[in-house]
């Protein structure tokens, strides 16, 4: 990667937070007022100033009721002056914020008092106190006032008031326009929360990406989650923070699903959009401490306006935005984060203990030589291959060649005993533990400065991530930084711009035949990073070990390299390095034509370079192998060498893509006789995404110099090498040197990472209305067609409609509700749409790779990779939702509670095709499926603080059940294998699990199991049964999900629980893998329980010695029903505690507020229906815990 592409971004990012932090506002007072009516009402006025300057009069409805008629002539008048004028003697003073005009009672005024009267006696007290909203933010322009008096004041900007000589137990009433009026009982230190009210000026709104419109008025399946929820425990991922938050989103391992499963091969993650527009970034790269709020579109009337890419739902997330006026508030976060040390303890990884293992080869191996029918045959074959006459192949364990000797009398009884004692003593887990694995600890820290004033929001935040990884010498650093701005140049132009720049690095020791190694089960239990004296242990496979002589010969062979492999050596000489940056452009321009008419136009435009560099140095293992592989002897006795005999191997890659969105769109929104509320937009949208890269490879590698030497390096000639004859005679070279470390270093497509280039354009055009009558009933459609460039080789399939209608009742504005005072929101919708999907792995046009030669004939080659399938198209989903929302007993319990049924048609699936195709199969539009589901939300408010120093306690919880079925499929299974492998079958789930049934073992220790028909097969005869010789024995994806959140505040003191149950699925566990020998590796602990004569109560086969296997599948084994156990399981995913420390004690040293936190992640599960102890998120070890301890403060 080049650094200087990073520096010149960090200019433009640079330059463009100082014209955004030095930028001066143009002034309001420099536009007029022209106007000329008789006895108006200030709300008249207001709608007159915001239709000419387009700045918005607001206060509380107390303070305008009490404001008397004014009549106005006024031309080109300056509006401050005109501001001054109509409220001259109205006992309302004003000040300008932003783009409002908030009213406020003019402070302290007493307007009624009597002359002549005298004073009551009573102790007063001051007050004074902040008022804020729910999401923590401050609230200017509240009215204040004192209840049965005419005293009062309002907030500051800032959410601040006071008042003087209160009369102790007097009661204070905030009123504000948008809020629930409240009465307190005064007191000198007051922090107020207003709820906002339902329906009114400053509603919840719902942000879909394209436009905000009030919650009141969907009719969609939508939920929002705001960063007050976020910031209750931290997660690195922001996905992460969403578990449990919000029903029908289930993250579960790798992977994410909104209700459930809708495609076999296409994109199966939610579309992400940030800050209005699709983005290609990954999840992870979102900065967590700046997301406002995170909008979930379930339903196809939330989410069809994204046409064929919303099938999986849409994630939206908004980025935080300057709030206070005047200011420059500047916030900072930390979070460490320590994950507890790895257990690599055997018996708690299903591995037998390095004393186990030895007595287990032990026994093994003194059967074969003493007492096994072909004792004698085993002692010549291992006689044949130490006689080092270049043999290859030879492998055994240190436990089997010290029995060898033994049996040729080359040590006694003791020395035998003696090894095995010694290695019953080593733990090679341990040994990597202790010098290679270090305590995980993930820091995070941000800063963010923002800055607004009238017409100019400026937003810098810079975030910098820190993972040792828990490996050492392996780091991954990020740093993340996002400059955002909002310029209202005009009362018509407003100009929104941001820049997100991400840097990373990361850096790994490992490589070819070393991350083979790098992990502490890949060598067996008893063997030791090191020699009794200390030294490094040689570890290498046993044919170059130091027992057997071909090591000492390839030792002594001077055209040769020795080729020992100590670990630790080998990490350092074997580096991995990842740069990454991804530079994320957004701009957008809003134009207000007319009064409730906009046009806005957006443009993002993502850059990604990526670069993996593998520096292997010269004399490493690999280095050394290569070498000796290619070193050929001549005829004469001399040697040729065909790789560069100095140097390493540096093999990097490189990828890079392009990606932008520009969208045009216009807005029309109107109010007509207070009853009729109408939402229209209309739009199009063009995309295009780039994508490519190139492989290098160098040989000879010279780090220091730059310099190599692969120009005389003959490919042509190491690929003719099938199998060595002078090294290692037999070695499969082309196999385990050639393809993995040459060919796929250069060839583009190899790996499974494909970097040829690859181009996709789309087109759209959109549109929408929304019409709410007397804010009880509510009517939406939409309409969208998409066009891609990767479909159309047929007319009719080249654009795809999709769209959706939505319907929603206000029950709690109706008349005959109004006698339900516990019913403060009711409301009932349906919708009704379809979404789509596409498959980028497959085009109706044929498909070819060219720009390889062939290596035999030197020519230019292309390969085909899929034919052309004119009657391709976009998978649709079609989607039902009926959902209810509700809020009772003043707003304390609210829910929400949907039920979908969701049909996926032209769902991509292979399709088996006959072999004269020229393809056995093909990605075709041939499957249908369908998920059916319900979700409940629920929240109850059992104590509400009324401030700092109350107790509150709200539960909140969420519920989901999803039931996913394949409808139709056309690949027909011919075999049991068949079915299995496949992993789908109509009318079963998506990742249903199909199992071989179990029959017992035969009375030799062989596995066996029922066909179809009632029959046992023993073995492999099992794969080629029918198909219905397997059943089904669940689905890997959980079926159902709940999760439950209780959060307590008291003094400061804050404690946020969640636990999460997942229940209806199943996993296999890791299964039984019969070896006929003891293996270069750790041995599972299960086969302690092999069978044996004198053990036949069991199912685990017998091994080694009591192998009767005549080959068993692995794949059969791990099919069998037997192995498949329920995966339901209750755990505690987060505990956090917290500390506000109070305001009145922080402003003293300059700040606004300041929490501690400490949080922990993953405890152990509380239960899990698996009765063998494995953990069913990981199938296996429990995931760690983690403890997070958090700093933030302002100021």
């Amino acid at each position: 990667m080049k650094i200087h592409y990073f520096i010149r971004v960090m200019k433009l990012t640079i330059i463009l937070i100082l014209i955004g932090l030095v930028h001066v506002n143009a002034s309001i007072y420099s536009q007029t007022i022209t106007l000329n009516k008789k006895n108006l009402t200030i709300r008249e006025i207001a709608s007159e100033v915001k239709r000419q300057t387009g700045y918005v009069i607001s206060g509380s409805s107390s303070i305008i009721s009490e404001t008397r008629r004014i009549s106005v002539n006024v031309v080109n008048m300056p509006i401050k002056p005109f501001l001054d004028h109509i409220f001259s003697g109205q006992h309302i003073t004003y000040k300008k914020e932003g783009k409002n005009i908030v009213l406020r009672s003019a402070p302290n005024i007493v307007i009624d008092e009597q002359p002549g009267s005298q004073p009551i006696q009573q102790q007063v007290i001051n007050v004074s106190g902040t008022v804020r909203d729910s999401l923590g933010n401050s609230i200017s322009g509240v009215s204040v006032h004192i209840v049965g008096t005419k005293i009062g004041t309002s907030t500051s900007d800032r959410g601040y008031f006071s008042l003087s000589n209160v009369s102790q137990g007097a009661s204070l009433q905030f009123k504000s326009i948008g809020y629930n009026d409240l009465t307190l009982r005064a007191t000198e230190n007051m922090s107020v929360v207003l709820s906002a009210k339902l329906g009114d000026i400053d509603e919840v709104v719902v942000n879909t990406g394209y436009q905000k419109i009030a919650r009141e008025r969907a009719t969609g399946a939508v939920t929002t989650v705001t960063s007050d929820q976020l910031d209750s425990r931290f997660t690195p991922n922001i996905m992460d923070n969403l578990e449990g938050r919000v029903a029908g989103l289930v993250k579960y391992g790798d992977r994410i699903m909104i209700r459930g499963t809708g495609t076999l091969f296409a994109e199966s993650r939610p579309l992400l959009v940030v800050d209005g527009l699709p983005v290609e970034m990954a999840y992870e790269d979102l900065n967590p401490y700046d997301v406002e709020s995170v909008t979930i579109l379930k339903d196809a009337a939330a989410s069809a306006i994204y046409g064929a890419r919303a099938s999986n739902g849409v994630i939206i997330v908004t980025t935080k935005k300057a709030k206070d006026l005047n200011k420059i508030d500047i916030e900072v976060s930390s979070n460490t984060t320590v994950w507890e040390k790895k257990n690599i303890d055997y018996a708690d990884n299903w591995y037998m203990t390095p004393a186990q293992q030895v007595d287990k080869e032990n026994e093994y191996f003194k059967w074969l030589y003493n007492e096994a029918p072909n004792a004698a045959a085993q002692l010549s074959a291992m006689d044949n291959a130490l006689k080092g006459t270049g043999s290859f192949g030879l492998n055994p364990t240190p436990i089997q060649y010290a029995h060898y000797q033994l049996k040729k009398g080359l040590i006694q009884q003791d020395e035998l005993d003696s090894r095995l004692a010694q290695y019953r003593t080593q733990n090679f887990a341990k040994d990597y533990a202790d010098n290679l694995l270090r305590q995980r600890v993930l820091q995070m820290h941000n800063l963010s400065v923002r800055n607004r004033t009238d017409n100019f929001q400026s937003n810098l935040v810079v975030n910098y991530k820190g993972d040792n990884t828990g490996k050492i010498s392996d780091k991954d650093h990020q740093l993340n930084a996002f400059y955002k701005g909002t310029y209202d140049m005009t009362k018509w132009l407003t100009i929104n711009f941001s820049v997100n720049n991400i840097f990373q690095r990361s850096t790994q020791r490992r490589g070819n035949y070393v991350e083979n190694i790098m992990d502490p089960f890949s060598l067996p239990a008893y063997y030791s990073l090191f020699n009794p004296d200390g030294t490094q242990a040689n570890i290498s496979p046993g044919w170059t070990h130091y027992y057997n002589p071909y090591a000492t010969w390839v030792e002594d062979n001077k055209a040769l390299r020795p080729m020992h492999y100590y670990l630790l050596d080998e990490v350092n000489l074997n580096k991995h390095k990842i740069e990454r940056q991804n530079t994320r452009y957004h701009g957008e321009f809003l134009f207000k034509i007319l009064e409730g008419l906009t046009f806005n136009t957006q443009y993002v435009y993502e850059v990604n370079r990526q670069s993996v560099i593998n520096n292997t140095e010269s004399d490493s293992y690999v280095m050394r192998l290569m070498r000796n592989v290619y070193t050929v002897q001549n005829p004469n006795g001399t040697y040729r060498y065909m790789l560069p005999q100095t140097g390493g191997r540096l093999a990097t890659e490189h990828m890079q893509g392009d990606y932008w969105t520009a969208r045009g769109q216009v807005n029309f929104s109107r109010v007509i006789k207070d009853i009729h509320h109408i939402d229209v937009l209309a739009g199009v949208e063009f995309r295009e995404t780039n994508s490519k890269g190139n492989r290098n490879l160098y040989l000879g590698w010279d780090d220091q110099l730059q310099s190599h030497s692969t120009t005389n390096v003959n490919y042509n000639e190491l690929w003719s090498i099938n199998n060595t004859s002078f090294y290692a005679p037999g070695y499969p070279a082309r196999q385990f040197i050639f393809t993995p470390l040459i060919d796929n270093a250069i060839t583009l497509n190899a790996g499974g990472n494909n970097l040829t280039e690859v181009r996709r354009r789309n087109a759209s055009g959109y549109a929408n209305m929304t019409y709410t009558y007397d804010r009880r009933y509510n009517v939406f459609g939409s309409i969208r067609k998409d066009f891609a460039d990767v479909y159309g080789l047929a007319t009719e399939f080249r654009g795809s409609p999709f769209g959706s209608f939505g319907a929603s009742w206000n029950l709690h504005h109706e008349s005959f509700m109004s006698h339900y005072k516990d019913i403060n929101l009711l409301k009932l919708r349906t919708s009704y749409g379809y979404t789509g999907n596409i498959y980028q792995g497959a085009t109706s046009y044929m498909t070819a790779t060219t720009g390889q030669t062939n290596i035999n004939t030197g020519l230019p080659r292309a390969t085909i990779e899929s034919p052309g399938n004119p009657a391709l198209s976009w998978e649709r989903t079609g989607t039902i939702n009926i959902g209810a929302e509700f809020m009772l007993f003043d707003s304390r319990l609210r829910g929400v509670i949907d039920w979908y049924d969701k049909k996926s048609e032209k769902v991509f699936s292979n399709q088996t095709l006959e072999v004269t195709k020229g393809f056995s199969s093909l990605v075709m539009n041939m499957a249908n499926l369908k998920n059916r589901g319900v979700e409940l939300t629920l929240a109850y408010d059992w104590f509400r603080a009324k401030d700092r120093n109350a107790f509150s306690w709200t539960t909140s919880g969420t519920a989901s059940w999803n039931k996913n079925e394949v409808t139709r499929v056309e690949i027909q299974a011919n075999s049991a294998y068949q079915v299995v492998n496949i992993g789908y079958k109509e009318g079963y789930p998506v990742r249903s699990l199909f199992s071989y049934r179990f029959a017992g073992l035969t009375d030799r220790g062989v596995q066996s199991w029922y066909a179809e028909d009632g029959r046992i097969i023993p073995e492999v005869g099992i794969q080629v049964a029918t198909p219905g010789s397997v059943y089904f024995t669940g689905q890997a994806d959980p079926k159902y999900t709940y999760a439950m959140e209780n959060q307590f505040s008291w003094k400061g003191i804050s404690l946020n629980l969640m636990m999460v149950y997942y229940g209806g699925h199943h996993l296999r566990a890791n299964q039984v893998q019969i070896n006929s020998l003891p293996s270069a590796s750790p041995v599972r602990s299960w086969y302690l329980d092999a069978w044996t004569p004198t053990n036949t109560d069991t199912n685990i086969p017998g091994i080694w010695q009591y192998n009767n296997s005549g080959g068993t599948q692995p794949a059969v084994q791990n099919a069998t029903d037997i192995f498949v156990h329920a995966a339901d399981f209750l755990k505690i995913r987060n505990f956090v505690l917290g500390y506000d420390l109070p305001r009145n004690s922080l402003t003293r040293i300059g700040l606004n507020n300041l929490r501690l936190r400490f949080q922990m992640n993953n405890l152990p599960a509380l239960w899990k229906s698996n009765k063998i102890g494995i953990d069913p998120e990981t199938v296996g070890i429990r995931l760690p815990t983690s403890y997070v301890f958090g700093i933030n403060f302002n100021f």
